[in-house]
């Protein structure tokens, strides 16, 4: 916002602000629901157990990287609430690769893991973040 104050977003009502926060209480609480429902198989690291099976349950029917999804709507309040178009462009750019590059690399783990298994529940789940956008 300091950086580029002419990209400021001068309209910005407290309501707007209230958003931001429900965003971030959202997605927080998305995320942490789906790392509860994969309980001990939920690590920050790329990898998978030996005994570990494909959890379609909870959030995870409906995308397959919903703590992705939760922390996304996370990052777009963060950025609501910074109230300027760069920190929203920013923030989007950057957290859009970085998930895209994660994705990418955790879904060929678990196909390389599961083989057709994966490849079955990624047919029946579709979308990796958001139901009927991606």
């Amino acid at each position: 916002m300091y950086l580029v104050p002419s990209l400021s977003i001068s309209w910005y009502p407290p309501a707007v602000f209230a958003v931001g926060i429900a965003l971030i209480l959202v997605g927080g609480t998305i995320r942490q629901y789906a790392v509860w429902t994969l309980d001990r198989y939920f690590t920050n690291k790329i990898l998978t157990q030996s005994d570990q099976t494909i959890i379609e349950t909870g959030p995870y029917q409906w995308v397959r990287h919903p703590s992705y999804t939760g922390a996304i709507i996370t990052f777009v309040g963060i950025s609501v609430i910074l109230a300027n178009w760069a920190s929203i462009g920013v923030m989007v750019l950057c957290i859009g690769c970085a998930y895209g590059y994660r994705i990418n690399v955790e879904e060929q783990a678990l196909r390389e893991q599961f083989e057709d298994a994966y490849r079955a529940y990624t047919n029946r789940t579709p979308y990796r973040i958001f139901p009927h956008v991606w």
